[in-house]
């Protein structure tokens, strides 16, 4: 677990670090030209290490295999936090004042795509690419989750048959298609959905992405079918794929690098334009606009010239009030607004508007609410209205709107979050405009002079590692987020950022909880006392290699010692007035410090995980270091539990693929043994010890959370109500006997240990194990046997957890004594 496992008894942090590392220099949070690359890069690379790239196969087969157990974990409320399950704690939605955030509108998070239902008003789904699909049959009023349980929840694009709006179609936003997790079609407007691959096998190819939204299309002519809609599906690397059956199956009908947008013309059926970028890092001859006057059968670049050929990114849009113009936006390769291009497709001419107006200041240099950004890769989104073809949208950091043909642009939205990525007019009313961004979806209903936030109730806060508990206060938890910086939750629905950026690592002082303690990406570093944030960074070399979310951690003992990974491990004994080193490199020589976590019964014990495979550990507060890897594989280290009570036994958790992920050690790390027993190949982020006995482990991976009660002989998925989603944290607090899981994608959830008359399930005797002569004692009591003085058949033989004991909890027990699993039991779990 990252941030204050212990409150109040004993912190321990830690945290996956990138190959890729940045100088800190002067971040400070700032979103700089290669910031949305480093962030991708964290992400990717800790699961990718020690080879160049990520096995998005073996994680997608993983995932499928997994899936099912999902779908016997539906969400429990608060009235079920004492039966065991964990239930979300949000936010749903939070107030983020500053550059970037709405002010007093409600935020989100990341939305990349939004699909209106073609006749119910109000009615319609969003894609997050981490939260999955949330739909609204009432504007946007009330949200409810309708992909938690798929083998992905990175989805980057929903499109509804604008015939028969009960068929849906989503893609994924990752590359875990290849194993089946792309495509997916619902029959039921999003309630249920059925991974629609068609027989692809996207192979090394899909490990470069899924494409960017708006790139999967459903033919309008041919929509309505369950088995012959013409569909249009994009793969980065690969090209545009083309199915004429629903999806069923698919043929590359245009090869190509980046196909980043497709549109069709209105009111001509079969003519279909397509965005295509040969390299988003050079010129390319194979970049322009695409037609196609077959639905895809055939295609032909049309148009490409001058500043064009070497764009990074093109999005395309196209209205029933013009309807033989096609709109381009380009992004260039510098990532800065590259200028709008409207082609005729009746005399074949282009035309470039003026489009004066745009703000094109850059983040480096002075951005204010207005800047159009330099992220055109990441964020860039165009629309025009299907009632006048004059009146144009477009979204970089900011959005603008022109109502002349694109001759001159005026900013609009400037009072709602920054990064747009969705851009939609509701062909009903033109009026009325929705907006995705990374704060999540706005409307307006005039045309884009104001807008409103329709956030409150989503729940798709993406969690960094580093969490920490309120010392007593259940209600209170801090961590950062991705977009939307670092905030604190209070009990109530929503909550307010604490400070700006990537959010990271957090803590609370566990003996004056008024200061709270945020960091942000590269070196930043906040004290804030009662709400007034003071930078603290002073001592700390920006020189320094350093991830770009690092870790935070305080003293178990003293709250005013705290210690900060760079490269280095640094320290400070005055509350972050400054910091010193208290190490060397402690890297292989091009890493950083990801993970660290200092002993409760000795602070001067402390371990540290670095993004290229060492585990070093200090028992003398860091004057002297021992490289601690014998029995580890080269692997990125994740996270350290250490046993309250024995400084000297500790776990610690891998990422990548094609080794354990959990291993213990007895002897602080002289020799570290494998506890990883049935857990699937699957990156571990976040591990804790419970403090009601020595085998009891919670793992976060990135298919969500497990536990063990025999120190990692057997592993069993976690109580039900959490998403398949990444873990990125897990906290414990041993006063309020409250576990929290802070998940990427889909905000905190809580799991109360507190239920006295929990009991290890299967364990019939009492002897802290599950094993077979458990499950004979429970076949005895069927067939009426006594007990043995002082055992019961109930709880403890409730090895399903479905109220009754019978023949089936005897077969899980045995399974589970020979190391296998049964979907949907609670056996070796604490009930």
């Amino acid at each position: 677990m990252k941030g204050p496992r212990i409150v109040g008894a004993g912190i321990a942090l830690g945290i996956v670090c990138a190959a890729i590392v940045t100088p800190i220099g002067a971040q400070s949070g700032v979103e700089g030209p290669d910031f949305q690359r480093q962030r991708q890069a964290w992400f990717n690379d800790q699961r990718a290490y020690p080879n160049r790239e990520v096995d998005w196969e073996a994680m997608a087969r993983v995932r499928q295999q997994f899936m099912m157990r999902a779908g016997n974990r539906g969400f429990a409320s608060l009235a079920d936090l004492s039966a065991g399950r964990w239930i979300p704690m949000g936010p749903y939605g939070f107030f983020g004042f500053g550059l970037y955030g709405s002010g007093a509108q409600l935020d989100a998070g990341r939305i990349d795509a939004i699909a209106l239902h073609p006749t119910a008003q109000g009615t319609m789904l969003i894609a997050s690419p981490r939260g999955g699909i949330w739909g609204t049959t009432d504007g946007g009023a009330v949200w409810t989750p309708r992909f938690d349980t798929q083998c992905t929840l990175s989805i980057s694009t929903v499109t509804i048959d604008p015939v028969n709006p009960s068929i849906v179609y989503a893609a994924a936003a990752d590359p875990s298609g290849a194993a089946g997790c792309a495509l997916f079609r619902s029959t039921d407007g999003g309630a249920n959905w059925t991974n629609w691959n068609g027989g692809l096998s996207f192979s090394a190819a899909f490990a470069q992405n899924v494409n960017l939204n708006n790139a999967l299309y459903i033919d309008p002519s041919s929509a309505g079918s369950t088995t012959g809609t013409t569909l249009m599906f994009s793969l980065r690397g690969i090209g545009i794929y083309r199915s004429t059956n629903s999806g069923a199956s698919w043929q590359l009908k245009l090869q190509a690098a980046y196909v980043t947008s497709i549109v069709p013309l209105p009111g001509q059926p079969g003519v279909v334009f397509a965005g295509v970028v040969g390299s988003q890092h050079a010129a390319s001859s194979e970049s322009g606009l695409y037609r196609s006057t077959d639905n895809g059968a055939s295609w032909t670049k049309i148009f490409s010239s001058g500043s064009y050929a070497e764009a990074s990114r093109f999005q395309l849009a196209t209205s029933a009030a013009q309807p033989n113009s096609v709109w381009i936006l380009a992004g260039q390769q510098d990532r800065k607004f590259g200028g709008i291009v409207r082609w005729d497709n009746a005399t074949g001419q282009s035309v470039t508007l003026a489009a004066s107006g745009v703000n094109t200041r850059t983040l480096g240099s002075g951005i204010d609410r207005t800047a159009f950004g330099q992220q055109a890769e990441y964020d860039l989104a165009i629309a025009v209205d299907p009632t006048n073809g004059s009146r144009i949208y477009i979204g970089g950091t900011r959005g603008y709107r022109s109502s002349d043909g694109g001759a001159t642009f005026v900013p609009m939205a400037t009072e709602i979050h920054a990064d747009w990525h969705s851009i939609v007019v509701d062909p009903r009313n033109a009026r009325r405009l929705y907006a995705g961004t990374d704060g999540g979806i706005f409307e307006s209903t005039d045309g884009g002079d104001s807008w409103t936030s329709r956030n409150a109730g989503l729940a798709i806060a993406m969690y960094y590692p580093g969490i920490g508990q309120h010392p007593t206060d259940p209600n209170i938890v801090v961590g950062g987020t991705q977009d939307n910086g670092s905030m604190v939750t209070n009990g109530t629905p929503w909550t307010t950022r604490l400070s700006g950026g990537d959010g990271g690592y957090a803590a609370i002082n566990y003996s004056s909880p008024t200061t709270v303690w945020s960091t942000c990406q590269h070196l930043c570093i906040y004290r804030s006392v009662s709400g007034i944030n003071q930078e603290r960074e002073a001592g700390i070399a920006t020189t320094d290699r350093v991830a770009f979310i690092a870790p935070l951690v305080m003293d178990p003992v003293t709250p005013t010692t705290l210690y900060y990974g760079t490269m280095r491990l640094y320290r400070t004994i005055n509350d972050g007035e400054l910091w010193a080193p208290v190490s060397l490199d402690l890297t292989k020589g091009s890493g950083t410090i990801n993970s660290l976590a200092i002993a409760q019964s000795d602070p001067q014990t402390i371990y540290v995980g670095t993004s290229d495979g060492n585990v070093q550990v200090t028992r003398n507060g860091g004057t002297t270091w021992t490289l601690s890897t014998t029995g580890l594989p080269n692997r990125v280290v994740t996270d350290f539990a250490i046993d309250r009570t024995n400084s000297a036994r500790a776990l610690v958790t891998l990422s990548g693929f094609g080794a354990p992920h959990v291993y213990l050690t007895d002897d602080a790390g002289a020799t570290w043994k494998s506890a990883s027993g049935n857990l699937p190949d699957i990156p571990a982020t976040a591990v804790v010890m419970i403090n009601d006995g020595t085998s009891h482990f919670f793992i976060g991976t990135d298919i969500g959370v497990f536990e063990t009660t025999d120190a990692g002989l057997t592993w069993t998925i976690s109580p039900s109500g959490l998403p398949n989603v990444v873990v990125h944290d897990l906290s414990y607090n041993p006063t309020t006997k409250q576990l929290v899981a802070a998940t990427f994608g889909r905000g905190l959830f809580q799991y109360s240990l507190a239920n006295a008359s929990a009991v290890l399930r299967g364990d019939v005797n009492r002897n802290g194990v599950v094993n077979a002569a458990d499950a004979l004692l429970i076949q005895q009591a069927l067939i009426g046997l006594p007990m043995p003085t002082g055992l019961t058949i109930s709880p403890h033989g409730d090895a399903n957890c479905d109220g009754k004991v019978d023949a089936a909890d005897a077969l899980i027990v045995l399974r589970a004594a020979v190391g296998l699993t049964s979907a949907g039991a609670c056996v070796g779990t604490i009930r």
